[in-house]
């Protein structure tokens, strides 16, 4: 998938995971977003591995990897869940201590494992997100008309699915263009290998569990940290475009400082797919970070 990286499928939790690893050094955990999958790494993987044990895994349920079956507790695909079976996959791997590199969905993922699994976690980086409290706290008529598929991919089954099976190229292609600031940006084939997958109607299923659970679980699993006081504890850095996240939060800085006392942050000029949209803008910095952490 990308040149050099050694593709497996390994074995966790009763499923088949989709793997790619190259490098040697500390290890590092780099987890994709939606609607992607580990191709979105094709700029930053190369990169990070000069230095680092570099492991992509496609999320469960996502591109090339099963997927749990979704569940009416919407328990299966929380990020709790999810962080559990990638815990699992790295200790499979041998490595009992790692950094996480996660990007829309794959942040949250990482930002739910480093409140589960401090001792696993030594450093994060979050592409593009606000943690999930702030997106639905901040959910007033414009965010929700800025970032209207939170709610409308979290509705009950099988409404989503039908709609978005129905015509998932043209969703895909609607996803794209009303997320990046510049869609030219995105290669032909990157999108192209992210609209394949999405002819699945098991990945439509999983992508519509995984914003359920972001609805209900996932809100419950955060809030109970929040009233606790639970922090992350390792080294954080947000990096985000100055377009999409607009919708979400006017100050990202500000929504994330409640959780991580040790944070750095940084604004780049471009829109949601921070890693394809701007990689020569955001290498550097994350290199920096995660060299020194």
């Amino acid at each position: 998938m990308i040149s050099g990286f050694k593709s497996e499928a390994i074995r966790v939790s009763d499923l088949n995971l989709a793997t790619w690893s190259k490098g040697e050094g500390t290890p590092i955990l780099l987890l994709h977003g939606y609607p992607q999958s580990s191709y979105m790494w094709r700029y930053i993987a190369p990169e990070l591995a000069k230095t680092h044990r570099v492991i992509l895994v496609d999320l469960p349920g996502y591109g090339e990897s099963e997927g749990p079956e979704p569940d009416e507790a919407n328990y299966a695909y929380s990020k709790r869940n999810l962080a559990k079976i990638l815990v699992e996959l790295m200790t499979k791997l041998g490595h009992e201590k790692f950094q996480v590199l996660g990007h829309d969905r794959g942040a949250r993922v990482g930002f739910r494992m480093c409140l589960d699994y401090p001792d696993k976690v030594t450093a994060y980086c979050a592409l593009d997100i606000v943690p999930t409290l702030s997106v639905w706290d901040n959910m007033d008529w414009k965010n929700a008309m800025g970032t209207y598929h939170w709610p409308f991919l979290a509705q009950p089954a099988p409404m989503p699915e039908t709609l978005i099976g129905a015509e998932p190229d043209h969703y895909m292609d609607h996803i794209f263009a009303r997320w990046a600031d510049d869609n030219s940006q995105l290669s032909s084939d990157a999108i192209a290998k992210y609209k394949q997958q999405f002819r699945s109607n098991s990945v439509i299923a999983a992508s519509c569990a995984d914003y359920r659970a972001g609805a209900t679980t996932d809100v419950e699993h955060d809030r109970q940290d929040q009233q606790n006081g639970t922090k992350i504890q390792c080294p954080v850095l947000a990096v985000y475009g100055s377009g999409f996240l607009k919708n979400m939060a006017d100050a990202p800085r500000k929504e994330w400082e409640p959780w991580a006392d040790n944070l750095q942050d940084l604004q780049l000029s471009c829109g949601h797919f921070v890693a394809e949209e701007a990689p020569d803008q955001c290498i550097p910095t994350i290199l920096e970070f995660f060299n020194h952490n």
